[in-house]
């Protein structure tokens, strides 16, 4: 009886196989984030099979803060360098003068923290929601900062990765063609 078990769960577990998607790196499936799989076609004479190749592409985000209180920002560059980079010249378009980098962040969403407290510095918390970022970065606020703080969300953004897909001709798509000719 366990062994007709064993076997109806495998059944079970290989009918979902075809109901697979794309998903970046530690996105679970059913994520927003995911691209569900193309469906597969039946015949295929005289037409080229393209099969879909892809990568997510992290995209980072950034912020510089300088001594007189300037800040500027950057998100969705493809590389922390960029990122930095990006956020550097905000900050001094601003008027920021000796910008420094702070915080990089890539593929999540990241709250801004001030504690309205003079003396006291800004802080990032990041998540995978500017509104999970903000109660998180909220809540650490208020217990880090004391009675006197009124933690305030200056700042949110999402830096979230993007798929980028070429297409490529299927490994049998060049037989296919030529059997199609010969019939």
């Amino acid at each position: 009886m366990a062994r007709l078990g064993l076997i109806a769960a495998l059944t079970l577990m290989a009918a979902g196989a075809d109901a697979q998607t794309r998903c970046p790196g530690g996105v679970a499936a059913g994520s927003v984030l995911c691209q569900p799989d193309l469906p597969q076609s039946g015949s295929s004479q005289g037409r080229t099979i393209l099969k879909i190749v892809g990568h997510w592409d992290k995209t980072w985000g950034a912020i510089a803060d300088s001594p007189n209180l300037i800040g500027g920002v950057s998100t969705g560059e493809l590389s922390k360098r960029a990122a930095e980079k990006r956020a550097l010249e905000a900050c001094e378009e601003r008027g920021g003068r000796s910008c420094v980098v702070s915080f990089t962040y890539f593929n999540q969403c990241m709250a801004l923290i001030d504690p309205q407290i003079l003396g006291t510095s800004n802080f990032a918390q990041t998540a995978g929601s500017i509104e999970l970022a903000s109660e998180l970065g909220l809540k650490y606020c208020r217990e880090k900062a004391g009675p006197g703080a009124s933690c305030k969300v200056v700042y949110s953004d999402c830096t979230m990765p993007k798929y980028r897909e070429w297409a490529s001709p299927a490994p049998n798509a060049s037989r296919d063609r030529a059997s199609s000719r010969d019939a």
